[in-house]
């Protein structure tokens, strides 16, 4: 089985999920409309969409959303948490590398390091089936962690209030596959639950060839939701890319 399936469950519901605000969530709706220059109406596809966490606000503020995650609990919540929303996105039980559609979005969104779960060539091929599914001159906005900030400032373990309880993470780092492999610890009164991850972890010369390779250009780059540019400094790296 994999990693993903067992780690991406009702455990990740209730401590994950906790992690980020209503604040950052409402930031970085800001970023990705401003950084895609959405346009009202348009079709928008949330790749990796979880509980609704971008999909659900993006709908509110005039797109049509499409949201797709693996796990079906996750698109139950995303489902009951949109049903008093005048329009409501459409949320899909669907893995990301057998993508359905074709030449139907003028935008995507892949948020939150959802990117970099299987091999390599999974990788690749998830971004060629986006290649398929977004318009001519779809814009597509990827959020991954910079693996070189991680390897500059690399920490093999640390404690994170979450919710009602603490996650802790203990990382080993293969450079040989450049993946980080974590044992993550989460804990509330007094039981633990043990999960592991295994991750495809990328700089940005290679996420942008691999972007370019699925037949993208590259439009922007950023080094987080502040619009700085990307650095050995910075946590993350944001790309937006079209397709020809």
């Amino acid at each position: 089985m994999e990693w993903t399936n067992q780690f991406f469950d009702k455990t990740w519901l209730e401590y994950g999920f906790q992690l980020v605000t209503p604040e950052q969530t409402r930031s970085e709706v800001l970023f990705i409309e401003q950084a895609l220059h959405l346009r009202p109406k348009e079709k928008l596809l949330d790749l990796c969409c979880g509980i609704g966490r971008h999909s659900i606000p993006l709908e509110e503020k005039g797109y049509t959303v499409t949201g797709i995650d693996f796990n079906p609990d996750y698109i139950k919540k995303a489902q009951a948490s949109s049903l008093t929303l005048r329009t409501r996105p459409t949320f899909l039980q669907t893995d990301m590398r057998k993508l359905p559609f074709v030449n139907m979005f003028d935008a995507a969104i892949c948020m939150w390091s959802s990117f970099g779960y299987f091999s390599e060539e999974a990788d690749f091929g998830i971004l060629k089936g986006l290649t398929k599914a977004l318009k001519g001159g779809g814009r597509f906005l990827l959020e991954v962690a910079n693996r070189d900030y991680i390897m500059r400032h690399f920490r093999d373990r640390d404690w994170t209030k979450a919710g009602r309880g603490y996650i802790m993470e203990k990382r080993v780092f293969y450079p040989d596959k450049s993946r980080m492999a974590t044992t993550w610890l989460f804990a509330a009164e007094g039981h633990i639950i043990r999960k592991m991850s295994d991750v495809r972890l990328y700089g940005l010369n290679e996420i942008e060839s691999m972007l370019v390779k699925a037949g993208f250009k590259i439009s922007d780059r950023f080094g987080g939701f502040d619009r700085s540019r990307p650095s050995l400094e910075t946590q993350r790296l944001i790309l937006v890319a079209s397709t020809f």
